[in-house]
């Protein structure tokens, strides 16, 4: 049911930059990149059970995964120096559970993590010149995520330091990333985008989301534990060229 409703935002993504026949770009871009997922817990330290801060840390975890992900971003052109643009970036992690969830070597994984980070950013561009596009912005983001149990992992298997079964560590997950607000995101990003000769825009850019809701949440991390570092390459395809056809099929 989730895939099917990603499959049709992004069905309808491409409906609506059809109908944008007169700018320059399509609205709909193209986004494809890496996200680096800070955890505090895959940190080396001295004394076990503690960060260098004295915060607490040390749980058995791997260190900070980096997921590759794919999306689709479209821009609305609010005024010409403020464009609303919401994007959808696919991504999946695996993790285990001790006290928290905790990404994990792929032997000690319990739960397969397919995630959506729906962003929905306020633009502000500018450009130095007619090839290159600058812009910066910020926005709330949500963190659509749903652990599911390995296909190869026993609903009951118990690792010897482990107390809670593979299939009871899914569910603590699911029920910690819901609580709390931590499906809850803002993020800042900046990118540049360069026109190319045959018209396509190609550019990256890096977004940064900020995990606010562990000013209150518990158990107790560092600040930026979950911070999220997503760069991105970034497609834009022209819709100049299609403009012009219809004109001359108009005019003839």
């Amino acid at each position: 049911m989730k895939a099917k409703l990603l499959y049709s935002v992004f069905f309808l993504c491409f409906i609506l930059s059809a109908l944008q026949l007169h700018a320059d770009y399509s609205p709909l871009s193209i986004l494809a990149g890496l996200n680096f997922i800070w955890n505090s817990d895959g940190l080396s330290n001295d004394i076990e059970g503690m960060q260098n801060d004295g915060t607490p840390g040390g749980l058995n975890s791997a260190p900070p995964p980096i997921a590759a992900y794919l999306g689709l971003e479209y821009k609305f052109a609010i005024t010409p120096l403020i464009s609303f643009a919401p994007s959808a970036s696919l991504y999946a992690v695996q993790y285990r559970f001790e006290e928290r969830p905790l990404p994990t070597e792929n032997e000690n994984r319990t739960a397969y993590i397919p995630s959506i980070i729906l962003d929905l950013p306020f633009l502000f561009p500018f450009s130095n010149n007619k090839n290159i596009d600058w812009y910066a912005g910020a926005g709330p983001a949500v963190l659509l995520r749903w652990a599911f149990l390995e296909s190869d992992v026993p609903f009951d298997a118990i690792n010897t330091d482990e107390t809670l079964s593979a299939g009871d560590q899914v569910a603590k997950i699911n029920e910690y990333n819901w609580s709390s607000f931590r499906w809850m995101y803002p993020t800042f990003q900046a990118g540049i985008r360069y026109k190319l000769e045959t018209g396509w825009g190609a550019g990256v850019s890096v977004r940064i989301a900020l995990p606010l809701f562990n000013a209150w949440s518990k158990p107790s991390v560092p600040f930026f534990d979950s911070t999220m570092i997503l760069l991105s390459l970034t497609i834009t395809p022209p819709v100049r060229k299609t403009v012009e056809k219809q004109t001359f099929l108009i005019e003839n």
